[in-house]
C-alpha cells in the first residue's frame, strides 16, 4: 500500500511539474505563484491550518501590551492558537526555538538568547512548567539553534556584519 502511494505521488509531482514546464515555454507562467496556490490548497493537509497570513506582521506592540497579553507577541493564522509557557522569568530577547526532544511530543523549548555575553546565551524552557534554565553563556548574539535528526542541539552566532568585497567587515 505504501509503494502504491508513493508511486501515485511521484506520477502526480511529474505530471504537476510537467504541466508547469509546459506552460512556462507558453510564457507567462509565474512559478512562485504556482508554488503559493499549491501550498495554500493543500495547507490543512499539511500543515493543519487553513492557509498562510495574508501579509507579514508590521506592528510593534509596547512592553505594556505584551505584558499583559504576552500572545499579541506573535502574528498567527486564524486556524492557530497561541499560549504563553513562560512570561517574566527567562531572557529578554529570545530567538530561533527547537522543540526538544520530538516535535511530536516536545517537553522543552531550547532557545537563543540575542542580548550579549552577560546574559544566558542558551537556554531551555520546560513546555508544562514554564521553569527556564540557563544551559550556556558566553555568546553575543545566539542564532540558530536547531534539533539534528539524531537528537542534539546545534546552535550558532550570528554574524552581523557580512564581509566586504576586500574580505575585511566594515
Amino acid at each position: 500500500m505504501r509503494n502504491r502511494r508513493l508511486a501515485t505521488a511521484a506520477l502526480v509531482t511529474t505530471l504537476v511539474l510537467g504541466a508547469g514546464v509546459a506552460v512556462a515555454g507558453a510564457g507567462g507562467f509565474d512559478f512562485g505563484r504556482f508554488v503559493e496556490e499549491a501550498l495554500r490548497s493543500k495547507s490543512m493537509q499539511l500543515y493543519g491550518i487553513n492557509g498562510p497570513l495574508a501579509r507579514s506582521s508590521t506592528r510593534s506592540i509596547t512592553a505594556e501590551e505584551a505584558n499583559a497579553d504576552p500572545r499579541r507577541l506573535a502574528t498567527l493564522a486564524r486556524s492557530l492558537e497561541a499560549r504563553v509557557v513562560t512570561h517574566g522569568v527567562g531572557p529578554d530577547v529570545l530567538d530561533m526555538s527547537a522543540l526538544w526532544p520530538t516535535d511530536r511530543n516536545p517537553k522543552w523549548l531550547i532557545t537563543c538568547n540575542e542580548s550579549g555575553t552577560t546574559d544566558p546565551g542558551l537556554v531551555r524552557i520546560n513546555i508544562a512548567t514554564g521553569a527556564v534554565e540557563t544551559i550556556l553563556s558566553g555568546t553575543t548574539s545566539c542564532d540558530p539553534a536547531h534539533r539534528t535528526p539524531w537528537g542534539t542541539i546545534l546552535f550558532a552566532e550570528e554574524a552581523g556584519v557580512a564581509p566586504t568585497a576586500a574580505g575585511s567587515t566594515s
